[in-house]
């Protein structure tokens, strides 16, 4: 999601800046709201810069894994899960590293819709001839982050990438698009009806698939279609006790990875 352009993942260390931001956000303490330019008008612009100066270049972001992905590739070793997604896989393996290590790998981008992770699934997923991938998008989608979109567009995008990973024997692991009663970056828009459509017809996907669904709206809800306060300090991002809480979700369709020998 659009509050950092900077790399946040277990792979490649962060800037203090985002890892001050992250650390916040996964914490139990109070969250300042100021670390994401919540209420800053020149930072809301300058993040839009950011943004489209990216779609100018590498607009779905190819090159953020390219060295990982050809170092992995040379090494012979084939991952039993490559997890895509947006910041939420992205800031996974911080909150909770003893899920990924070398048979599980993150290919999250903050801020990424689906189209941007369908333009990058074969390099950063089919390429590395995973066993499985888990793909967990749509909050970004639904925000509207690389303009104007409609549902069927998001739905398109996902068939795409599971019929990508389908034809290349890939087991598929769909995500529920997390909760969410607000988004500091959308003021006054309300995404829990779109959240609810979309989580409708990826439960149809999976059913009609044979694909299974990690139902991590349910995992994080407050019942009432927003993240848990407990669970999240902005409502979007989960912190370390909604990532346990997703990690159980997860449980009965990864198991914990392999450590290297």
């Amino acid at each position: 999601m659009p509050m950092q352009r900077e790399v946040i993942s277990d792979e490649v260390p962060p800037s203090p800046e985002v890892l001050r931001l992250v650390e916040t956000m996964l914490g139990d303490g109070p969250f300042d709201l100021s670390l994401v330019g919540a209420s800053d008008p020149a930072h809301a612009k300058a993040r839009q810069e950011s943004a489209a100066a990216l779609r100018e270049s590498d607009w779905p972001n190819l090159g953020r894994y390219e060295a990982l992905n050809a170092e992995l590739v040379a090494s012979g070793a084939r991952p039993d899960v490559v997890f895509m997604g947006d910041s939420i896989t992205e800031i996974w393996p911080l909150a909770d590293p003893d899920l990924f290590g070398p048979t599980h790998v993150g290919r999250g981008i903050s801020g990424q819709t689906s189209p941007q992770m369908l333009a990058r699934f074969w390099p950063d997923v089919i390429a590395l001839k995973p066993g499985a991938v888990h793909l967990l998008c749509g909050t970004n989608d639904v925000a509207g982050n690389t303009g104007p979109t409609t549902p069927n567009r998001y739905k398109a995008t996902v068939s795409a990438m599971v019929a990508l990973a389908e034809a290349s024997g890939v087991r598929v692991i769909l995500g529920a698009v997390p909760p969410s009663g607000t988004m500091l970056w959308q003021p006054g828009f309300d995404p829990k009806p779109w959240i609810a459509e979309l989580n409708e017809w990826l439960v149809g996907l999976a059913r009609e698939r044979g694909r299974a669904f990690v139902d991590y709206h349910a995992a994080l809800s407050d019942g009432a279609g927003a993240m848990r306060r407990d669970f999240s300090h902005d409502g979007v991002h989960p912190n370390r006790r909604g990532y346990g809480a997703m990690r159980q979700a997860l449980a009965p369709f990864v198991a914990g990875p392999a450590t290297a020998s």
